[in-house]
């Protein structure tokens, strides 16, 4: 290819497909349509055509904004835009137009292009006048037919039956085919002396021309999302600012680029506020498929409550899978079919191999711990009282289960100057399970300016001065607090015990301690492996053993319980055994007990509530997915889809040491291990 067989370019050539609602200010639409230019790099110079839907002729915040900034602008009928492919077709879009689509479909129709060329997919924006502006923006491909329908444009002239793109006195516009991979490799920066484009493999400018190498072969951008940590500059990785260093574009919440502020000059800068994370996500899209480096900046770690999550999102929803990734195309089937070879042709064909890489940074949890001590020593989870993306129903179950669970427990996002009452009810969460004098921590910005730290308990936390940038730290069982430290123990002395007790051990000759018995690198008694065994050295250090006594003893479900105590595990002097059943066995298990003239059955809720009855046999039905006992004036039903495990169990203390109907009992436990139902002989105690 000779230098004068490239095309020649000085600007990018684009198509703005607009819609609005009905009665929107000129001044609104204007906003909206610069705001997407700005996004995609480009300025009004670029702007071919405007195009929208025909029920818009009347629209004059529309028709008055293309008159002035003269710009073709041309309408086509709801069912020429239908039958445009788009990324995000919309049903309400539908029903009220008769298309699912307006911007993005006039946008593709009149640039003569697919998908891939929408350098701004739908993009809404709200004005002050209560109107939504929806713009999309889309390169045009000059092989299409540029404005192939319309019947008006900007100056209310009826067009040619081919209607004019750009004036000969625009400048030129790329030729197709070439227009994808420039569009991969086009770079740009903003100037004062207007605008200028840069690739790897040559050079795009104001002062006209082209020159490269043989092909357009140009590499595309790269997305960095970046964890800064919790602001101090000192806490910074060294990648990250090699990361930043490296950007042509860095885009973030402002809060987050003040922190990083002298690390920005010379960097094209775009800034966004709070709940604007999709928006961020669409930005460093667009730019990085226009070639760029773009920072994608989190605070903190960008992996955790940060943009990492809707930049993969957005690149997989767009079919854009980042070039270092392996979506399984590299393995080879065992199949011959030959249409893995086809698909994976197509994905490499459709793909803009977008490199994308997170960069990790230290969380506010890791920030706001160093500063009250070592609270985090064991099992924590961290926790955002937020509902603004999470459901409270969600919310308020996670508090729950990890105050079962025993855990360390961080709250992000505690309060807000709308949200005063989560941290309340959170609070009462957290008091079901643990002390009310439970260590608390509230951290708030911390390693910014304004660092502030308050110790409390959990009893008191309504109390502590809390927002949106405060890290509240909450101590499992063993967490104290001593010497403005919070501290929660790893567990070494209590497996090991001190230096002190060992020398007073071996001073005395006296037996060694549970604890100094331990031996290091090995499970503890109450490990996976042994606990069980502790459970039957429990039951048979009792008086009276029973079942729920050694849940209440072990915190432990009734099916863990009875798992313990399975009959190849139990010995002669147990005084239970359990056989695991299959629930598909569940109808045999019933029949055993068939032939007694009376049963007991027992019911009970997690939280101590149990029924009894008594029920013959005979009145104790299997129904397709029910059982159904029927005792005086009482109807008890249980959904068999809700049996998670079934036992039979033991009293080997009786006469009869076999798991027969007289001596046993038939457990059926949820997937919680909880108690659905037992059965028993009349005659026989429960267990």
């Amino acid at each position: 290819m000779n230098k004068e067989d490239y095309p020649q370019i000085s600007h990018p050539r684009v198509v703005i497909g607009i819609g609005c609602d009905r009665g929107a200010e000129r001044a609104t639409v204007q906003r909206a349509i610069t705001a997407a230019l700005q996004d995609a790099g480009l300025d009004e110079q670029a702007v071919a055509a405007m195009a929208t839907i025909d029920i818009k002729k009347d629209e004059h915040a529309i028709t008055d904004l293309a008159h002035q900034q003269d710009w073709p602008l041309f309408f086509y009928s709801a069912a020429e835009l239908a039958a445009v492919s788009v990324p995000h077709p919309s049903a309400t879009v539908a029903r009220h137009t008769g298309t699912p689509a307006v911007a993005e479909a006039a946008a593709l129709l009149h640039a003569g292009t697919d998908s891939r060329a929408l350098l701004i997919e739908k993009r809404r924006r709200r004005g002050s006048d209560g109107k939504n502006v929806t713009v999309s923006v889309a390169l045009i491909n000059p092989e299409g037919q540029l404005g192939s329908g319309g019947d008006i444009n900007s100056k209310g002239q009826a067009p040619s039956e081919t209607p004019q793109g750009p004036s000969e006195d625009s400048p030129p516009i790329l030729a197709a085919p070439e227009w994808r991979s420039w569009r991969q490799g086009w770079r740009h920066e903003a100037s004062r002396d207007g605008f200028t484009a840069s690739s790897t493999t040559g050079q795009l400018g104001s002062g006209g021309g082209f020159s490269g190498p043989a092909e357009l072969q140009t590499p595309a951008g790269k997305i960095l999302v970046i964890g800064i940590g919790p602001g101090d500059s000192r806490l910074m990785s060294q990648r990250a600012r090699q990361a930043i260093a490296a950007a042509d574009v860095v885009i973030g919440y402002k809060t987050y680029l003040d922190l990083i502020a002298e690390l920005l000059d010379a960097k094209r800068v775009i800034s966004k506020g709070m709940t604007e994370e999709l928006e961020r996500a669409e930005q460093a899209y667009t730019h990085a498929l226009l070639g760029n480096t773009v920072a994608l900046i989190s605070s903190g770690d960008a992996g955790v409550y940060g943009m990492a999550a809707p930049i993969y999102e957005l690149l997989i929803e767009r079919g854009q899978y980042p070039a270092n990734h392996d979506d399984g195309f590299n393995q080879e089937p065992q199949s011959q079919d030959n249409s893995w070879q086809e698909a994976k042709n197509g994905r490499d064909s459709d793909r803009l191999a977008i490199d994308i890489e997170v960069i990790p940074g230290i969380t506010a949890l890791s920030a706001s711990a160093s500063l009250v001590g070592a609270p985090l020593s064991h099992d924590f989870c961290t926790i955002s009282l937020s509902d603004l993306l999470t459901p409270w129903p969600v919310i308020a179950r996670r508090l729950e289960a990890a105050a079962r669970g025993d855990f360390v427990v961080a709250l992000y996002n505690p309060a807000s100057k709308k949200r005063t009452q989560h941290i309340k009810i959170a609070q009462q969460i957290l008091l079901r399970r643990r002390s009310a004098q439970t260590p608390v921590a509230v951290i708030r910005s911390a390693y910014r300016d304004g660092q502030s730290i308050e110790h409390s308990c959990l009893g008191e936390l309504h109390r502590c001065e809390l927002d949106m940038l405060s890290t509240v730290l909450i101590g499992n069982s063993s967490t104290y607090q001593q010497g403005g430290y919070m501290i929660t123990p790893r567990g070494y002395r209590a497996k090991y015990g001190s230096q002190a007790e060992h020398s007073s051990e071996q001073a005395q000759g006296s037996e060694p301690s549970p604890h100094t018995r331990n031996q290091r690198g090995k499970s503890l008694p109450l490990g996976l492996e042994g606990w069980h065994a502790e459970v039957r050295a429990w039951l048979r250090s009792q008086e009276e053993p029973r079942i729920e006594a050694a849940m209440e003893h072990f915190d432990a479900p009734r099916a863990e319980i009875l798992t313990a105590v399975a009959e190849q595990l139990s010995s002669s002097d147990d005084p239970f055994t359990s056989r695991l059943l299959d629930t598909a066995d569940l109808s045999w298990a019933l029949d055993r007990f068939s032939h007694l003239p009376l049963l007991q059955a027992t019911t009970a809720t997690p939280h101590g509530v149990v029924l009894n009855l008594n029920v013959a046999p005979a009145d104790i039905t299997l129904k397709e997915s029910k059982i159904e006992l029927a005792a005086e004036q009482i109807n008890l039903s249980i959904d068999t889809a809700s049996i998670n495990t079934l036992f039979l169990l033991a009293n080997l203390q009786s006469a009869s040491a076999a798991l027969t109907p007289e001596t046993s009992s038939l457990e059926l436990c949820d997937i919680d291990g909880n108690l659905l139902l037992s059965l028993f002989h009349c005659r026989m105690r429960r267990l």
